[in-house]
């Protein structure tokens, strides 16, 4: 068998290791930005600004090095001898470098320092797996994908087998920065859920030591990292829903969004939580009559957010945002709008416009299925339809790609994913339709969106991939099984991403007559980025 079929077939049926390290024995067999070394293809950068400051250099190999590749092409180089049989590698300028036969690492490709060197997004059709690589940046040589115990960790990933594979490649220029990632692999660690009820909503303290958890009502909860506990550390009043929490950019405070009552006779409430003294405190000069609060979303540059606000009574504008500044405190109108009697909008985040500056995204799911498009930010905000009910569903909830580039909205009754990109959206029946999905969240360097919702279903969406089959299903399984032992109609209601890395938080229960149920899962990606403890 050829050293290609021996390669395809290790990759088809995922075989360990030993069969892994025949993967090829020339540069030519890796493709741009690769090299073979010890039989595995191994890649460091894809341009200078992937490289360590004591090797800053990327060569057209994937290889961080000490000298410009452009000086090196102009070094004296050994003779050929044109009657001895020797792989040559060939850079796409002809450039050439000689590997003597018995030495099975290839030479470096240089490219001409008058081309820059660009990479493509490349599907590797006729090839089922994919490794991704990654050198870690103290570790100066070459790490193969079999990780030596004295060198940090380094995991072998393989594409699962219903996602296609696509190669890790610098982000194309119209993309937003972070990346196209290979499919993760999530494991799931449930965790005791303490006395926790139904949770509504949950988030990480900037320094992702610990996370706040809302029961649906009443109590506030945390999670700490070190103990990997649930602990109860506020109660409010049995009456008070809780809807939304979130930590301001600094971390001084959380501010917890809840209401009571329904109704001309609802109520809008704000508390804060203090860090410091790990106490919970309401905003009374804030209580919203008549109205209640929906979400808060903080600008790409963190320096302001905005409140949401539905069925606000003042005059026919039954929507409407405020704007926080980047301590949290309630300032001016952002936009005000009116829908339907018994219509409102849910949810609400920062996007760009088709000119790409600052606007807002407004998504409208109850008694109406519509998305508003607030603009001109910095001057007089404007209020349009982005999309009408006919061509979007309901549409709950929304989220941004930290640059502010790409926003998701999901359709609450039609389970769709729809996409605003460079000012345009895409919705309608071509786009990808993902079975119980109703929420969306972004890690923080926006190279993976996780959807969510029914029974514990979760997609995980990879920048820019708009296309189902690159939507992997990364579900929690054995919802229904110990421990977490939850009925069928359990609902996942909030994803958080830890700061910093691809781990975080899956929270959800379930709630009817017969009684209510928490569960509580700490993910990780365990292919992703790790967190530092």
């Amino acid at each position: 068998m050829s050293l290609r079929g021996i390669v395809v077939l290790c990759a088809a049926l995922m075989v360990d290791v030993a069969c892994a390290k025949v993967q090829c024995q020339y540069n030519t067999e890796c493709g741009q930005s690769a090299r073979c070394v010890e039989n595995r293809c191994v890649t460091d950068c894809f341009a200078d600004r992937d490289c360590p400051s004591a090797t800053p250099y990327c060569t057209a190999n994937g290889e961080c090095v000490a000298v410009d590749p452009g000086d090196a092409a102009t070094a004296d180089a050994p003779a050929v001898d044109a009657s001895t049989d020797v792989p040559v590698e060939i850079d796409v300028v002809a450039a050439q470098d000689v590997v003597t036969p018995d030495v099975p690492v290839a030479a470096d490709v240089v490219a001409p320092p008058d081309v820059p060197v660009a990479v493509d997004v490349v599907t590797l059709r006729d090839v089922p797996a994919v490794i991704d690589v990654v050198t870690p940046r103290d570790v100066p040589a070459v790490i193969d994908v079999v990780t030596p115990r004295d060198v940090p960790a380094v995991i072998d990933v393989v594409t699962p087998r219903d996602v296609p594979a696509v190669i890790d490649v610098v982000t194309p220029r119209d993309m937003p920065s972070g990346g196209v990632v290979t499919p993760g692999f999530y494991e799931y660690t449930a965790v005791r859920p303490d006395t926790l009820i139904y949770p509504a909503a949950a988030a990480w303290h900037p320094g992702g030591r610990y996370a706040l958890i809302l029961a649906n009502t009443d109590a506030v909860y945390r999670y700490d990292v070190a103990t990997g506990a649930i602990t109860r550390v506020a109660r409010t009043s049995t009456s008070l829903y809780w809807r939304h929490v979130s930590f301001t950019p600094d971390g001084s405070r959380a501010m917890l969004l809840g209401n009571i009552g329904s109704g001309s006779t609802r109520q809008g409430k704000i508390y804060d939580w203090n860090p410091s003294a790990e106490t919970l405190t309401e905003r009374t000069t804030n209580a919203l009559t008549g109205g209640g609060y929906e979400s808060i979303a903080w600008s790409p540059d963190r320096t302001r957010g905005v409140l949401l606000a539905a069925r606000q009574p003042s005059g026919s504008a039954n929507t409407a945002g405020w704007w926080l500044d980047a301590s949290g405190n309630v300032g001016a109108y952002a936009f005000a709008y009116g829908l339907a009697a018994g219509s409102a909008c849910e949810d609400v985040d920062f996007a760009t416009d088709g000119f790409g500056d600052p606007a807002l995204a407004v998504v409208c799911g109850v008694n109406t299925g519509m998305i508003l498009s607030v603009t001109n930010l910095d001057s007089s905000p404007r209020v349009s339809v982005a999309q009408n009910p006919g061509s979007v569903g309901n549409v709950s909830r929304i989220a941004t790609h930290p640059q502010g580039a790409l926003s998701l909205a999901i359709g609450s009754s039609s389970n769709r994913l729809y996409r605003l990109h460079q000012g345009q959206w895409t919705v309608g029946f071509n786009t990808p339709t993902l079975a119980g999905a109703y929420d969306v969240a972004f890690n923080d360097v926006g190279s993976r969106a996780l959807a969510y919702g029914g029974n514990g279903r979760v997609w995980e969406f990879r920048t820019d991939l708009f296309d189902r089959m690159e939507i992997s299903d990364v579900s929690i399984s054995g919802l229904n099984s110990p421990p977490y032992n939850q009925p069928s109609n359990a609902f996942l209601r909030a994803v958080a991403w830890r700061p910093g890395c691809d781990e975080g938080l899956a929270v959800g229960g379930s709630s009817s007559l017969s009684g209510s149920t928490a569960f509580v899962a700490y993910f990780r990606v365990t292919n992703g980025r790790a967190c530092p403890n």
